[in-house]
């Protein structure tokens, strides 16, 4: 009988203990709360430090900040606890009022937001309707009749970001414009080439096909990092799918766009269960792709996207075996020409051209970057554009055109960035600086078709999953994420879909504090949509404004599945 009632007395005892737990009535409590009661003031033996939980403390269960001043005090004690550094500028699109500002001066990482500068440098120089073209052609006319062509074999390219799957009618391989072009240049009857195969590359100049030396070794071998170079192909990606074969053995392999001219190191293993995951990474001979990870036979394919360390080599060995394919002997070298030399003529025509692949117009190549924050294409396009502005396309030239470009708009004190998509965390910007770019964009005559590429909240791109509060569709702005960055530049309209407020916002932090920072952004945004609805509503804002007509671009609305679908997992922000 006495085991019968012993968890009868052991539950006693529990509920005993919980509640003095929880009326915190235990010797050690009453002695720390009497202690704090009668100091006012922490325990001299334990000194008293803003911590993380403190400074967010009034966050927790949902709580929101109220007003821009409890915003400022937030940040500040962030500041001091967290190492949160902010930039913020809010401010009447149509005119010089401020609604807000925060260290408007600072200047910060704006990580993706560095893509409007791109935008902008790009629509003007290039234009919205500017296509890419990459042509293939020979140095010297043949000799009627005969099947010996002595003379090279040319590939220009000017930076064309199009050569890959989404672009391409049909969803073909990009590699199959290369057996096109082989298949051309036989039927002419050729059939020996006496020469070297050159890929002309010189449009970027010297530093691409290589690492960025402006971004951080952190994002070496990601798939939002692939290398900037004139010509391209995939957004220079290889994409390695590999499928479970026996237990004990090595997954099977295949490479996208093809594996010409690599070798592979398998070192995946098959499993009768477990859980899957590869990774591929390319050796230091930068043509010898290493691959490990595990495959169960109950899973399927496994995919890893790895950047091509040098895509020039790899899609000069393309070319040269779509040529062996089509039953064309080429008995000289592979050359890469990234440097021109005097005398050179950039736009100097070929004796004959093969082929040609002309990309989609600059709009629609900008939806797809903004809309998925895509970092290839931003890098493409501002070395395409001062390739277009100066023949030459390299790092220090694209940042001489950019400030040139501030410059004619009265913004000369803008520092130009080292890349163009903002990976680099040597692009420093202020709100400020932000939001006079968006305001001179905004009264260009693109002003319709950058609304329209921007994401739009709870709608489109990299803001269609985030509108807090009740704000709906009524932001319209770029993302920016990286480790310890978040960022948003753009526009906020009202309740008819006008913009009325240009706003940047800038979060940097020492930390990979992306959810905490985008949570203070998120709050700031909830606070102005309320401050310019209550603006209009007690007649301090007019309800309606007069539009100028600007002219703008036509675009396909179906290039919004494009945009939202085809660059979510490669390309982008590396947290978004």
């Amino acid at each position: 009988m006495r085991g019968r009632y012993r968890p009868f007395q052991q539950r006693i005892v529990w509920i005993l203990l919980m509640a003095l737990v929880w009326s915190g009535a235990t010797p050690l409590a009453d002695a720390r709360l009497r202690r704090r009661a009668t100091t006012g003031r922490p325990s001299p033996s334990r000194p008293h430090r803003v911590r993380a939980s403190e400074a967010d403390d009034s966050e927790r269960g949902g709580a929101k900040a109220d007003s821009f001043e409890r915003w400022t005090q937030r940040a500040i004690r962030a500041e001091a606890a967290l190492g949160e550094h902010w930039s913020v500028d809010i401010e009447d699109l149509d005119s010089t009022e401020t609604l807000f500002q925060y260290q408007s001066a600072r200047r910060l990482a704006p990580a993706s937001n560095r893509k409007l500068i791109t935008m902008g440098l790009a629509l003007e120089t290039l234009g919205p309707d500017y296509h890419f073209q990459t042509e293939f052609g020979l140095s010297v006319r043949p000799e009627p009749g005969s099947s010996h062509y002595h003379g090279d074999l040319i590939l220009r390219a000017n930076g064309d970001p199009s050569l890959t799957e989404p672009f391409l009618k049909g969803n073909r391989n990009p590699s199959e414009i290369f057996h096109t072009w082989a298949q051309a240049l036989h039927k002419l009857g050729v059939a020996y080439v006496h020469g070297d195969l050159v890929i002309d590359a010189s449009a970027f100049g010297g530093d691409q096909n290589t690492y960025p030396e402006s971004w951080s070794p952190t994002h070496r071998n990601y798939s939002y990092a692939s290398i900037p170079a004139a010509l391209t192909m995939d957004q220079n990606l290889l994409k390695v799918s590999v499928f479970p074969s026996r237990p004990g053995l090595p997954g099977r392999v295949s490479v996208f766009p093809s594996i010409e001219g690599l070798s592979v190191v398998n070192h995946t293993r098959t499993f009768s269960r477990g859980q899957n995951g590869v990774s591929a990474i390319f050796a230091e001979d930068a043509t010898t792709l290493m691959l490990n990870g595990s495959l169960s036979m109950r899973g399927g394919e496994e995919v890893a996207t790895v950047p091509l360390p040098h895509p020039l080599q790899y899609i000069g060995q393309l070319l040269r075996q779509s040529l062996e394919d089509a039953g064309i002997r080429q008995t000289g070298e592979l050359k890469i020409k990234t440097v021109r030399v005097a005398g050179d003529t950039p736009t100097a025509p070929l004796a004959e051209r093969i082929g040609i692949h002309e990309s989609p117009p600059l709009s629609q190549l900008l939806l797809v970057m903004m809309r998925q924050s895509n970092n290839f294409l931003a890098e493409q396009l501002w070395r395409a554009s001062a390739a277009k502005a100066t023949g030459l396309g390299d790092v220090p030239n694209a940042r001489q055109v950019e400030l040139e470009w501030y410059k004619r708009h009265g913004l000369s004190w803008i520092e130009p960035g080292w890349d163009g998509s903002g990976l680099s965390l040597k692009d420093q910007f202020a709100a400020t600086e932000l939001v006079r770019l968006m305001r001179y964009l905004y009264h260009t005559a693109n002003r319709n078709l950058i609304l329209y590429v921007l994401p739009t909240s709870g709608r489109s791109g990299t803001l269609r999953h985030r509108s807090p509060g009740s704000i709906g569709a009524r932001v319209t702005a770029k993302t920016g994420t990286l480790s310890g960055v978040s960022s948003l530049t753009g526009f906020i309209r009202d309740r008819e879909g006008n913009p009325r407020l240009v706003f940047s916002m800038i979060g940097n932090a020492h930390e990979s504090t992306h959810g905490r920072l985008s949570g203070r952004i998120n709050e700031l945004l909830c606070l102005a949509v309320n401050r310019l609805d209550a603006d209009i509503d007690a007649g301090r804002r007019p309800r309606s404004l007069p539009r100028e007509s600007y002219s703008t671009v036509p675009i396909n609305p179906a290039l919004d599945t494009l945009s939202e679908g085809s660059f979510d997992s490669v390309g982008g922000e590396p947290s978004e």
